[in-house]
Protein backbone atom coordinates (compact mmCIF):
# COMPACT_ATOMS: atom_id res chain seq x y z
CA UNK A 1 0.00 0.00 0.00
CA UNK A 2 1.21 3.52 -0.84
CA UNK A 3 0.32 6.95 -1.61
CA UNK A 4 -2.87 8.77 0.73
CA UNK A 5 -3.99 5.45 1.73
CA UNK A 6 -0.72 4.31 3.21
CA UNK A 7 0.03 7.58 4.83
CA UNK A 8 -4.24 7.93 6.07
CA UNK A 9 -3.73 4.40 7.77
CA UNK A 10 -0.36 5.28 9.52
CA UNK A 11 -1.41 8.53 11.07
CA UNK A 12 -4.45 6.72 12.31
CA UNK A 13 -2.61 3.94 13.95
CA UNK A 14 0.35 6.57 15.28
CA UNK A 15 -2.45 8.66 16.54
CA UNK A 16 -4.55 6.00 18.56
CA UNK A 17 -1.12 4.94 19.91
CA UNK A 18 -0.81 8.51 21.21
CA UNK A 19 -4.32 8.51 22.64
CA UNK A 20 -3.70 5.47 24.56
CA UNK A 21 -0.44 6.77 25.85
CA UNK A 22 -2.34 9.29 27.51
CA UNK A 23 -4.51 7.30 28.80
CA UNK A 24 -2.06 5.29 30.40
CA UNK A 25 0.08 8.82 31.45
CA UNK A 26 -3.56 9.95 33.19
CA UNK A 27 -3.81 6.94 35.05
CA UNK A 28 -0.58 5.80 35.68
CA UNK A 29 0.06 9.35 37.78
CA UNK A 30 -3.38 8.79 39.37
CA UNK A 31 -2.72 5.17 40.44
CA UNK A 32 0.85 6.83 41.73
CA UNK A 33 -0.62 9.56 44.09
CA UNK A 34 -3.13 6.81 45.52
CA UNK A 35 0.03 4.74 46.60
CA UNK A 36 2.11 8.44 48.46
CA UNK A 37 0.96 6.92 51.66
CA UNK A 38 1.88 3.15 50.93
CA UNK A 39 4.76 1.79 52.17
CA UNK A 40 6.88 -1.99 51.05
CA UNK A 41 7.32 -4.17 54.29
CA UNK A 42 9.73 -4.06 55.36
CA UNK A 43 12.12 -1.78 53.63
CA UNK A 44 9.17 0.90 53.89
CA UNK A 45 10.04 2.14 50.20
CA UNK A 46 6.76 3.91 49.05
CA UNK A 47 4.75 2.05 46.38
CA UNK A 48 4.84 5.58 44.62
CA UNK A 49 8.51 4.24 43.59
CA UNK A 50 6.90 1.38 41.49
CA UNK A 51 4.32 2.25 40.37
CA UNK A 52 5.84 5.85 38.69
CA UNK A 53 6.92 3.45 36.38
CA UNK A 54 3.70 3.11 34.77
CA UNK A 55 3.28 7.32 33.79
CA UNK A 56 6.57 7.47 32.48
CA UNK A 57 6.46 4.44 30.11
CA UNK A 58 3.34 6.54 28.73
CA UNK A 59 5.66 9.33 28.67
CA UNK A 60 7.86 7.72 26.65
CA UNK A 61 5.70 6.07 24.05
CA UNK A 62 3.56 9.20 23.60
CA UNK A 63 7.30 10.89 22.45
CA UNK A 64 7.80 7.94 20.14
CA UNK A 65 4.70 8.20 18.93
CA UNK A 66 5.28 11.96 18.35
CA UNK A 67 8.36 11.90 16.88
CA UNK A 68 7.00 9.25 14.29
CA UNK A 69 4.02 11.25 12.99
CA UNK A 70 6.90 14.36 12.45
CA UNK A 71 9.16 12.46 10.81
CA UNK A 72 6.50 10.21 8.62
CA UNK A 73 4.73 13.85 7.60
CA UNK A 74 8.32 14.99 6.99
CA UNK A 75 9.99 11.97 4.96
CA UNK A 76 7.32 9.52 4.53
CA UNK A 77 6.02 6.57 6.32
CA UNK A 78 7.84 4.11 4.01
CA UNK A 79 10.99 2.69 5.30
CA UNK A 80 13.69 0.21 3.81
CA UNK A 81 11.85 -2.44 4.36
CA UNK A 82 9.07 -1.56 1.84
CA UNK A 83 11.60 -1.22 -1.30
CA UNK A 84 10.93 -3.78 -3.62
CA UNK A 85 13.74 -6.41 -3.80
CA UNK A 86 12.34 -8.84 -5.75
CA UNK A 87 14.45 -8.14 -8.93
CA UNK A 88 17.49 -8.47 -6.62
CA UNK A 89 16.25 -11.60 -5.47
CA UNK A 90 15.82 -13.21 -8.97
CA UNK A 91 19.79 -12.17 -10.09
Amino acid sequence: MTGAPRQTIEIVNRIVVLIVSVVIVWCGTQNALLDLGSFRMPSLIPLTVYTAIVPIAGALVALFSIEQLINGWKHGFEGPEDRDDTREAII
